[in-house]
Formats: C-alpha cells, sequence, structure tokens
C-alpha cells in the first residue's frame, strides 16, 4: 500500500509489497553453479551484470545462457528470445546447436529466437543500444547478452569515446531498470590488473552486479565484487569434462554446409 506524505507527495511502500516483488522476480540460472551460487540464486530481472577476467569463461557464460533463456521457467529458464551483442566475435552457432541438444532444446528454434548485432567501431555501439529497446518490444526478448563491453574503446584516452561509454553504460543500466530485463555484458581485466575491469570507473561504478572471473587450469573462481543485496565473496569451481549428449545426431543435420572435418 502506498502512502503520500507531504505537500510533496512523497510515496512510500509497506516493506511487504517490496518483499512480493522480489519473490515475483524471475530468475535466470546460468551453466556454472559456483556463478550461481555466489549471487544467490541466479540473474535476476532488473539488473545490469557485468561478468569480466578469463575470457574462455566469460564467452562460455554469455553462450550458454543465450540457450538457458529459452528453457521453461521451471527448468530455471525464462522462455525468452535472446538479444546478442558480439562485439567480439564470439558467437558460434555450432556452439549453440550442441548446448541445444543437452538441454532437449530445438536447434533450430533455439537459433531463430537468438538476434545478433555486431558492432565494428564504437560509435556504431552506441547506435544499436539507443535503437534496443524497440528491438526487446518486437522480438520480446527479456535477455540482453554483451560480448566484449569496452573492447571497441581500448587504446588512448579520447574524450568522445569516454563519453560514449559512459552513455552506453548508463543506458545499459536504465534499460533493465525500465523493462525488467536481464543485462549481461562481458570484458577483460584491466590492464596490470588482477582484480579490475577494463573500462576503469564507468565500468566498475555503473552495473548492479560485478563479477571477476579467473581460471587456473580447471579451477574457475568466481568472485563477487558488487551486488546491491549480497555481501563480496568467492566460490571456487573446478570443470568437469562433459561428455557428448547421448543419441545426438551430427551437427550438419542442421546446419546448411556440412561441418569441415
Amino acid at each position: 500500500m502506498k502512502e503520500c506524505v507531504g505537500s510533496k507527495k512523497i510515496s512510500f511502500i509497506e516493506a511487504i509489497y517490496k518483499h512480493q516483488e522480489q519473490l515475483q522476480k524471475r530468475i535466470l540460472l546460468s551453466d556454472f553453479t559456483g556463478l550461481n551460487q555466489i549471487m544467490g540464486k541466479g540473474f535476476e530481472s532488473g539488473l545490469f551484470y557485468l561478468i569480466y577476467g578469463s575470457s574462455h569463461i566469460t564467452n562460455s557464460i554469455l553462450l550458454s545462457m543465450a540457450v538457458a533463456a529459452q528453457l521453461p521457467i521451471d527448468k530455471g529458464g525464462l522462455e525468452s528470445s535472446v538479444v546478442f551483442i558480439d562485439n567480439d566475435n564470439i558467437f558460434n552457432p555450432y556452439s549453440l546447436i550442441r548446448l541445444a541438444l543437452s538441454v532437449n532444446l530445438n536447434s533450430t528454434s533455439v537459433l531463430s529466437r537468438i538476434f545478433v548485432a555486431r558492432a565494428f567501431i564504437w560509435n556504431h555501439l552506441g547506435e544499436i543500444v539507443d535503437n534496443l529497446e524497440g528491438l526487446l518490444e518486437k522480438k520480446r526478448a527479456r535477455v540482453v547478452l554483451i560480448s566484449g563491453l569496452t573492447t571497441l574503446f581500448e587504446g588512448e584516452f579520447e574524450r568522445k569515446k569516454h563519453q560514449m561509454l559512459m552513455k552506453i553504460a548508463n543506458k545499459l543500466r536504465n534499460i533493465a531498470i525500465d523493462n525488467e530485463i536481464i543485462v549481461v555484458a562481458s570484458a577483460q581485466l584491466a590492464q596490470g590488473s588482477s582484480h579490475k575491469p577494463a573500462g576503469g570507473k564507468i565500468i566498475s561504478h555503473t552495473p548492479h552486479v560485478l563479477v571477476c572471473v579467473l581460471q587456473q587450469g580447471e579451477r574457475i573462481s568466481f568472485n563477487l565484487v558488487k551486488h546491491p543485496s549480497r555481501s563480496a565473496q568467492q566460490i571456487v569451481q573446478f570443470l568437469t569434462r562433459r561428455s557428448r549428449p547421448p543419441h545426438t545426431v551430427p551437427l550438419d543435420r542442421f546446419l546448411k554446409k556440412p561441418v569441415e572435418q
């Protein structure tokens, strides 16, 4: 129940309603149990996440989430289409087909619900983000994945590039909040740092959640640096080799061209 106080009509909401809102938020699970655990449940709608560090793992997280988002809600998904902004050129349909088959999803259907955009220069990325909300509404997508958020801004400092990165980061944060969707971006470590993301203070301050992912052999450490409702912590997970799903048909069945040997 809302109450207005004073001439300026300041609204107060009873805590029980805020609690109910939190319970109703949809959660998306990643393919990494350690990552889900460190954030409490998984990825919450209405938040902007930055996952940075070992690129092999951050790439795997984004690709697996493109499939996981399409799973039924009772299996940790959102039954949602996905927008994938691929600045690092990591999008791989072969990997997505394998992932889809491993969770018993139709691979053709999965690929048809992922909408990919690639930016080659930093101001092009700004244009894509400016038009993002219209695409989300049109495609009914509740998940936005962005590889290499800071990649196109690397190099010598330029004021225009700095301002554009700030604009993009703030826009992504607002899109997550206003549309109650999940926005997940990846980035590399800052040069010379073992724990800070590339992009400086803009990237450290703007996302709601920061997770630093570091890999040493089969050991992966998920370090929660920032979260609106959880304290900083670390969870370590060890990779296990996954066998190919049983009765999986060859990939070239799903592609126009056969897979080259």
